[in-house]
């Protein structure tokens, strides 16, 4: 019989990889958070049919899709103005679900737009490329697509259902979907549950445009800056300009800093407030940061805030902020 053969620590290593591989991956408590996102809208807005429906049964038919229409149109900020609350209540009640709906709406969209973000990076499997000029006026023109194919299925509803004019079609089209909703065009009874879904998607599509050509117009100007930046080369002028202590060399974390600054990743004053609140910490002047650092550093505010009320400084607002273990009082 053979002798069993000691494993090294290498082949531990190994095996205590394939089996962390093997577990199911533990679910990201972010996920279960773009998870509800729509249902918490759904059901918001179920509640708000629900109270609307109840408070002010007379000026909405007695209707329940009159009810969903009506929260829809307060929801989108559309407000075409063909209904509106005629009780007290009804009025407490629209400025709550306003309130409540704008910022609560806005949250998810924007997790929801986010986890669609993470999702596509992680199909993404290659490395990382830097954006190029063709690629972000690319997004700009999807973007605009869609603002126009949702606009168009908008006003061939209105011209083959209601007989308006492409003229009068788009117009109501666009009026709703920049939540413009003047209210001059009435439509007909049964569009009102195409309006329900047109408003919803037809918002959001304009809002996700107008959105992307902020950041569009912000990446190009970053992709400018870049290439301006590369095209000086690397001279001797570039060196003394990287060395910020004046040592005559740079180190990585001088090269690297001053990469992400001119690329505009960072800002300088994101920069010094860092420093600062390393300098904070690092009380014996090492440029280590250790437990006894962080522990003197505590008893130090403490005793200052035990002796005078002073204004908080910088770094220990920063450090307050990061969640760093740091007293403010």
């Amino acid at each position: 019989m053979a002798a069993p053969t000691e494993s090294t620590p290498l082949q531990d290593k190994g095996a205590n990889v394939a089996e962390e591989r093997k577990k199911p991956a533990e679910a990201d408590p972010k996920d279960w958070i773009g998870l509800l996102a729509i249902p918490i809208v759904v059901v918001f807005m179920a509640l708000g049919t629900f109270v609307f429906f109840e408070l002010e049964g007379e000026m909405l038919e007695h209707s329940v899709r009159n009810s969903l229409y009506f929260c829809t149109t307060m929801l989108t900020t559309v407000g075409y103005g063909d209904f509106s609350p005629e009780t007290p209540a009804g009025r407490v009640s629209a400025i709550v679900f306003i309130l409540v709906g704008l910022s609560l709406t806005t949250t998810c969209i924007g997790i929801i737009f986010a986890r669609a973000a993470e999702i596509a990076a992680r199909k993404d499997s290659g490395p990382p490329k830097l954006p190029t000029v063709r690629g972000e006026l690319m997004k700009m023109a999807r973007a605009v697509g869609l603002i126009i194919i949702v606009n168009t299925l908008g006003a061939s509803w209105a011209h083959f259902h209601d007989g308006f004019s492409w003229l009068d079609s788009y117009y109501w089209a666009f009026i709703t979907s920049t939540s413009v909703g003047f209210g001059d065009i009435d439509t007909s009874e049964a569009t009102r549950n195409f309006e329900i879904a047109f408003m919803v998607v037809s918002v959001v599509a304009v809002a996700n445009g107008f959105g992307t050509l902020v950041e569009v117009i912000g990446v190009v100007g970053k992709i400018h800056r870049i290439e301006k930046f590369c095209s000086r080369g690397v001279t001797a002028d570039l060196i003394r300009e990287i060395d910020d202590d004046k040592s005559g060399d740079v180190d990585k974390f001088e090269f690297f800093t001053y990469m992400l600054v001119n690329m505009g990743k960072l800002d300088s004053e994101d920069v010094e407030q860092v420093m600062e609140l390393f300098k904070h910490y690092d009380i014996d002047n090492s440029g280590y940061l250790t437990i006894d650092d962080v522990v003197q550093a505590n008893k130090l505010d403490v005793d200052e805030s035990r002796v005078d009320e002073k204004p908080v400084s910088a770094a220990k607002q920063l450090a307050w902020k990061l969640g760093l273990p740091v007293k403010i009082t």
